[in-house]
């Protein structure tokens, strides 16, 4: 059984940082941060690691697909409901029943819109789709893995030739970045960890196209997802250096999932309440706050909730 991933956990951390970064800039754009978006690709990487080790001979469908709920779930619909009370109460607007269903239940949103209600839920959508791919895979095939590698680079692959057919929404080179990560994990499942050369190399390689792609504003897969992918397994090569297992950068890594959705809430309060005219003492004010808050959110409400519900569910599996 993998233990646990010190460097994983960190660059998580990382990745709501730069999110938060990116989206603070709206309020004064001062400085271009396009690679802040980046934290997303990064993220679904991350994911597509995790979800390759997590997974055995011995995981249950239904189980996995239970305590993906779990875990991302009620935390969402909290967030998704202060996005929706801020709506109103700033605007003074009704919310579709459409809009919000569709928020709630993590499918595409309206035709009329382009994300959800809480705008980071965009990226939970495919999140929940790649958990979908995975649950029913584990039901009608053994090698799940391997065959959900292949099955999402080949949406992938198709992602820019029907990108605007009826029904395309998950038709997108993202998830070409959880294929990425689930073949990272595989490789960490043989034991596969870079020695130091070769890790400072992948590392610096990441960096360098980080900062390249950021100049010229790239998007898409090759732009974030591949210098994500060497990152992530460049920094395997120093999984137990003394800042991977840093108090600091655990708790960063463990709170990233409530800094990335409330980190939106923080930002439109701001924006609400501040002058017209912005200066970069505010979008300081929204990072130092959406870290702070999503912090205490995690502290004080996802840790407990999240401990209340798995605890729930092994005196369920129990009473089997």
């Amino acid at each position: 059984m993998q233990g646990k991933l010190y460097s994983i956990q960190a660059l998580r951390g990382l990745g709501a940082f730069t999110v938060v970064i990116y989206h603070a800039l709206s309020l004064f754009p001062f400085m271009n941060f396009r690679a802040g978006a980046a934290g997303v690709d990064l993220f679904f990487v991350i994911s597509g690691v995790v979800m390759s080790i997590s997974i055995t001979d011995k995981t249950k469908p239904l189980d996995f697909f239970v305590r993906r709920i779990v875990r991302v779930v009620p935390m969402y619909w909290i967030a998704t409901t202060l996005a929706a009370a801020y709506f109103i109460l700033r605007y003074d607007m009704s919310i579709s029943t459409s809009h919000i269903v569709s928020s709630y239940l993590f499918l595409p949103p309206p035709a009329e819109f382009f994300f959800p209600i809480l705008y980071p839920g965009w990226t939970l959508n495919f999140e929940m789709f790649f958990y979908l791919v995975l649950s029913t895979l584990l039901i009608i095939n053994k090698n799940t893995t391997y065959t959900a590698i292949c099955i999402l680079l080949a949406i992938g692959s198709l992602s820019k030739n029907l990108s605007s057919a009826p029904g395309s929404y998950y038709l997108t080179e993202g998830i070409l970045e959880f294929a990425i990560g689930l073949m990272i994990g595989q490789l960490i499942k043989i034991g596969y960890r870079p020695k130091t050369a070769p890790s400072i190399i992948l590392i610096t390689s990441s960096i360098v196209l980080f900062v390249v792609n950021n100049k010229f504003k790239s998007e898409g897969f090759l732009a974030w997802g591949v210098p994500s992918a060497l990152l992530i397994i460049g920094c395997l090569g120093f999984d137990s250096s003394k800042f991977m297992k840093s108090k600091t950068a655990q708790f960063f890594g463990e709170a990233s999932y409530s800094i990335y959705l409330f980190h939106a809430l923080v930002i439109w309060a701001i924006d609400w309440y501040s002058p017209a005219d912005k200066s970069i003492l505010h979008v300081g004010l929204a990072i130092i706050l959406s870290m702070l808050i999503g912090a205490i959110a995690y502290k004080f409400i996802e840790q407990p909730l999240l401990k209340l519900m798995i605890g729930a569910l092994k005196k369920s599996n129990n009473k089997k």
